[in-house]
Protein backbone atom coordinates (compact mmCIF):
# COMPACT_ATOMS: atom_id res chain seq x y z
CA UNK A 1 0.00 0.00 0.00
CA UNK A 2 1.70 3.14 -0.99
CA UNK A 3 1.37 6.42 0.86
CA UNK A 4 0.83 9.28 -0.92
CA UNK A 5 1.78 13.05 0.15
CA UNK A 6 -0.72 15.18 0.73
CA UNK A 7 -0.18 19.15 0.10
CA UNK A 8 0.24 21.41 2.38
CA UNK A 9 -2.30 23.10 3.89
CA UNK A 10 -1.61 26.49 3.03
CA UNK A 11 -1.45 24.93 -0.64
CA UNK A 12 -4.92 23.17 -0.71
CA UNK A 13 -8.35 23.29 0.62
CA UNK A 14 -9.31 19.53 1.84
CA UNK A 15 -12.40 20.69 1.61
CA UNK A 16 -12.97 21.17 -1.81
CA UNK A 17 -12.24 17.89 -3.01
CA UNK A 18 -14.98 16.01 -4.64
CA UNK A 19 -14.23 12.91 -2.73
CA UNK A 20 -15.13 14.46 0.96
CA UNK A 21 -17.73 14.01 2.52
CA UNK A 22 -19.87 16.70 3.49
CA UNK A 23 -20.52 15.29 6.96
CA UNK A 24 -17.69 12.62 8.84
CA UNK A 25 -17.53 10.61 11.60
CA UNK A 26 -14.58 11.50 13.53
CA UNK A 27 -12.98 10.46 17.25
CA UNK A 28 -14.28 12.88 19.54
CA UNK A 29 -11.18 13.16 21.44
CA UNK A 30 -9.30 14.74 18.44
CA UNK A 31 -12.06 17.31 18.94
CA UNK A 32 -11.17 17.49 22.28
CA UNK A 33 -7.31 17.13 21.52
CA UNK A 34 -8.07 20.86 19.23
CA UNK A 35 -9.75 22.36 21.43
CA UNK A 36 -7.45 22.27 24.53
CA UNK A 37 -4.96 23.29 21.50
CA UNK A 38 -6.86 26.20 20.68
CA UNK A 39 -7.42 27.38 24.02
CA UNK A 40 -2.92 27.12 24.38
CA UNK A 41 -2.69 29.04 21.12
CA UNK A 42 -5.13 31.86 22.46
CA UNK A 43 -2.87 31.54 26.02
CA UNK A 44 0.21 32.21 24.38
CA UNK A 45 -1.10 35.04 21.93
CA UNK A 46 -2.22 36.76 25.45
CA UNK A 47 1.06 36.00 26.92
CA UNK A 48 3.02 37.60 24.13
CA UNK A 49 0.53 40.26 23.78
CA UNK A 50 0.55 41.32 27.91
CA UNK A 51 4.41 41.64 27.16
CA UNK A 52 4.26 43.57 23.72
CA UNK A 53 2.40 46.29 25.69
CA UNK A 54 5.20 46.43 28.40
CA UNK A 55 6.34 48.40 30.37
CA UNK A 56 3.18 51.52 29.15
CA UNK A 57 1.02 48.84 30.46
CA UNK A 58 1.38 48.01 33.96
CA UNK A 59 5.02 48.97 34.52
CA UNK A 60 6.15 45.53 35.03
CA UNK A 61 9.15 44.41 32.41
CA UNK A 62 8.32 42.94 29.19
CA UNK A 63 9.47 39.27 28.30
CA UNK A 64 13.02 38.86 26.99
CA UNK A 65 13.52 38.52 23.47
CA UNK A 66 14.18 34.61 23.87
CA UNK A 67 10.87 34.05 26.05
CA UNK A 68 8.68 35.78 23.17
CA UNK A 69 10.23 33.67 20.50
CA UNK A 70 9.86 30.45 22.48
CA UNK A 71 6.87 31.22 22.87
CA UNK A 72 6.17 31.49 19.12
CA UNK A 73 8.26 28.11 18.51
CA UNK A 74 5.41 26.82 20.74
CA UNK A 75 2.45 28.24 18.61
CA UNK A 76 4.44 26.39 15.66
CA UNK A 77 4.60 23.56 17.32
CA UNK A 78 0.37 23.62 18.48
CA UNK A 79 0.11 24.66 14.49
CA UNK A 80 1.82 21.31 13.12
CA UNK A 81 0.17 19.42 16.02
CA UNK A 82 -3.76 20.59 15.20
CA UNK A 83 -2.91 19.81 11.30
CA UNK A 84 -2.00 16.19 12.84
CA UNK A 85 -5.14 15.83 14.70
CA UNK A 86 -7.14 16.74 11.38
CA UNK A 87 -5.21 14.50 9.01
CA UNK A 88 -5.96 11.99 11.75
CA UNK A 89 -9.57 13.14 11.32
CA UNK A 90 -9.77 12.77 8.08
CA UNK A 91 -8.59 9.61 7.48
CA UNK A 92 -10.83 8.16 10.02
CA UNK A 93 -13.66 9.90 8.25
CA UNK A 94 -12.15 7.97 4.98
CA UNK A 95 -11.47 4.78 6.37
CA UNK A 96 -15.47 4.94 7.77
CA UNK A 97 -16.89 5.77 4.49
CA UNK A 98 -15.14 3.20 3.22
CA UNK A 99 -16.43 0.62 5.34
CA UNK A 100 -19.67 1.92 4.44
CA UNK A 101 -19.12 1.99 0.70
CA UNK A 102 -18.15 -1.72 1.19
CA UNK A 103 -21.11 -2.86 3.62
CA UNK A 104 -23.68 -0.96 1.20
CA UNK A 105 -22.05 -3.13 -2.43
CA UNK A 106 -22.27 -6.49 -0.01
CA UNK A 107 -26.08 -5.89 1.21
CA UNK A 108 -26.89 -5.47 -2.51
Amino acid sequence: MSETKKAHPLVSDYWQHSDELEHAKVHSFRIANVSRASDGIKSIARIVHNSLSEPEMTGAPPLGRSTELALMYALECLGDYIFDQMEGMRDTAAQLAEFDRAREVSRA
